[in-house]
């Protein structure tokens, strides 16, 4: 999974540019008799989910890896045009959140080492129940076959009774609590198969998402590979972590964003250990409402763990414009008399003593001062100790401070870049017929900020000087970083320069005009 990371302290404003459109087209093979046995359009102008891949893989937008040898699901190699529209989205990314928000980027490594996981949660925390097919061995996620059968059951069998509707709506809505042991019965109960072999199926087992990798990009060991680049084996994500004040997590321009997506709001059974709140933006397709952006308030979970961890403060701090007199809680172990008293244990007494909170400190002190000695539970020893009197001072004191020290809270939007990319192909897709009328084509309408050509370059009849004036206007093009397309054979007409994904058009019709 290759991960482009960013360290920030603000959310993103919109993603969305108004200019002019980039049209690319393609035929369909002489084989395919009409447009409707290639594809289906929604009437909202999108890819439908029953149609095939066609339109995106003649040209080579993307194809199945390692198609010469039947391709293997869930792996997919982005042509050039495809790579362009990649590579335009990320650069676009960059522009707006590092650019255009001031944001930092940074470029960390795929591979970590396990302790970092273990702090974090993810080698204890990150599981799936999975099964596998029993005479292939692949594995799929239990719930993911659970929720597909019953989405599949309501979607495509209008005559279902309404008790078995609303047993199955009911599954849907409890999936993510459903133990192990119900998972199983659920599945054996529907007798459910392997998507692919209907062969039947193992019992659910545990399954750690957390594996051991070499060095590059890696991808997901959970994914049950599905629906081109929206279920992929390997894929891109552009993270984002947000720095906030835990006090105060608005931002001034969520009204921007708000609008044109829908946020789905995750339920306390769908989020991850670490979250405590999660939204989906999602973008309508033919599949539906698909999530492209996952965003995780993950709250101090993380700084806290990793700080305990590794012992370094990971705190942030705020300069008051004018000192600020407040009342500390200050607790001063006696270090001689607690080593006298605890020998080797005494670093985890301290220690257990400075982290005791307010109330906790307050009420050691008065028991201190009424019984001259108080129980104390050192977690690192797993046991209860006894502090007396003369092995600690605890009070409170007033102080002038001149900054604020806290944790900060973390915003993390990740964004699903094949999914965005997907979604781009799905809203940019139209069919219309052919200028003779006698077929239909198939039309990609990019956005010129992601187009995979931006110009085409060619003079309208073949002479030698509109030929160098061509070369020139290419040299200048490619100068600035344009990227385009050039024709000096001067057999297209203007009107037939249909097919090069092009956002504008150079014609030089006089060998005198000057272009820019």
């Amino acid at each position: 999974m290759e991960v482009l990371k960013r360290r920030v302290f603000s959310l993103w404003p919109p993603f969305h540019r108004q200019s002019h459109t980039a049209f690319f087209t393609t035929k369909p093979h002489s084989t395919i008799s009409s447009i409707q046995n290639l594809c289906s359009v929604t009437e909202k102008g999108g890819i439908s989910a029953s149609r095939g891949e066609h339109p995106r893989t003649q040209r080579l937008f993307y194809i199945p890896s390692f198609k010469i040898y039947g391709g293997v699901t869930g792996l997919y190699d982005y042509g050039p045009p495809g790579c362009a529209v990649k590579a335009n989205v990320l650069a676009f990314w960059r522009q707006h959140f590092v650019l255009e928000e001031n944001m930092l980027e940074v470029d960390c490594p795929c591979v970590t080492p396990e302790i970092v996981l273990k702090a974090s949660g993810h080698v204890d925390k990150f599981t799936d129940l999975m099964v596998k097919g029993e005479k292939t061995g692949t594995c799929y996620r239990a719930d993911h076959l659970l929720k597909d059968f019953c989405k599949d059951k309501l979607e495509k069998e209008p005559n279902l009774s309404a008790e078995k509707a609303a047993e199955l709506k009911h599954v849907l809505a409890v999936l993510d609590n459903l133990s192990m042991e119900e998972l199983s019965a659920k599945i054996k109960e529907y007798g459910i198969t392997a998507p692919d072999t209907k062969n039947t199926l193992s019992d659910p087992y545990p399954f750690n998402l957390m594996f051991q990798t070499s060095i590059g990009p890696s991808g997901s060991s959970r994914i049950s590979p599905r629906q081109g680049l929206l279920r992929v084996r390997e894929f891109t994500l552009a993270e984002i972590e947000h720095f906030v004040d835990p006090e105060d997590k608005a931002h001034p321009k969520f009204s921007e964003v708000s609008k044109p997506s829908r946020f789905r709001q995750h339920l306390a059974n769908e989020m991850a250990h670490y979250a405590a709140d999660c939204w989906d933006a999602e973008i309508e397709s033919s599949y539906g409402w698909i999530e492209c952006v996952g965003i995780a308030d993950r709250s101090a979970y993380d700084l806290h763990a990793h700080a305990d961890k590794s012992g370094v403060p990971l705190v942030a701090y705020e300069k008051f414009p004018e000192p600020r007199e407040v009342e500390k809680l200050v607790i001063a172990p006696v270090k001689k008399e607690l080593g006298l008293a605890f020998k080797g244990n005494q670093k985890m007494v301290v220690e257990a003593l400075e982290a005791m909170g307010e109330k906790e400190a307050m009420e050691m002190k008065t028991t201190l001062e009424a019984m001259g000695e108080a129980e104390l539970h050192v977690c690192t020893l797993d046991k209860v100790v006894t502090i007396k009197n003369n092995m600690v001072a605890i009070s409170k004191e007033k102080k002038k401070e001149h900054q604020r020290v806290f944790t900060p809270s973390v915003i993390e939007p990740s964004f699903g870049i094949g999914r965005i990319i997907y979604c781009l192909y799905e809203h940019s897709f139209y069919t219309r017929p052919s200028k003779d009328g006698d077929e239909q084509l198939n039309v990609f309408r990019f956005p010129p900020l992601v187009a995979p050509i931006k110009c085409a370059v060619f003079p309208l009849v073949q002479n030698q000087q509109y030929e160098e004036i061509a070369k020139q206007i290419s040299k200048s093009l490619t100068a600035f970083g344009i990227s385009y397309k050039i024709d000096i054979t001067g057999m297209h007409p203007f009107g037939r320069i249909f097919s090069c994904m092009s956002v504008f058009y150079v014609r030089n019709t006089s060998a005198t005009e000057k272009f820019s």
